[in-house]
């Protein structure tokens, strides 16, 4: 078991959207893992809620496996040849995926963790309110086991 990479995801007001997307995506094309055999780790560094752009996911929806679309952008400067490739979800592909398993937000109070499968889908909004200029800090590491989990 080893922790793939982690850093520090700050959802400040007015932001930026982090599009739908499953982790899985990119470890599959670009650093060749597989299985989705591992899993995202969050710790809440302040509180999240409904109203400050929490992390939307598709409860079951890593049952589905890669759904995610790759396309490449021309655009974008390629640093060691990961930058410009894209996995985006089609509206289409998201309304099945909403219509079968529902919506949920991902929310707790300063302190709190959580796990997701590096297959489930999700993404979040821009965080429009006056809370907390810091609203969601959350610290995320990849595990991957060798192993079957």
């Amino acid at each position: 078991m080893f922790v793939h990479q982690s850093r520090i995801n700050i959802k400040q007001p007015n932001g930026s959207i982090v599009e739908w997307h499953q982790d899985w995506g990119t470890y599959y094309r670009v650093d060749g893992i597989l299985e989705p055999r591992g899993i995202m780790i969050g710790v809440f560094l302040d509180d999240v809620t409904a109203v400050n752009a929490p992390v939307l996911a598709v409860p079951g929806s890593h049952k589905d496996g890669l759904v995610s679309e790759a396309v490449v952008d021309e655009s974008v400067p390629d640093h060691e040849h990961a930058a410009k490739y894209r996995y985006d979800i089609t509206p289409a592909t998201m309304k099945r995926l909403v219509d079968e398993h529902g919506l949920e937000t991902i929310e707790g109070s300063a302190g709190s963790i959580f796990f997701m499968n590096m297959a489930v889908v999700h993404g979040s909004s821009v965080n429009i309110s006056p809370l907390k200029p810091l609203s969601e800090n959350c610290l995320t590491s990849f595990v991957h086991s060798s192993a079957h989990l």
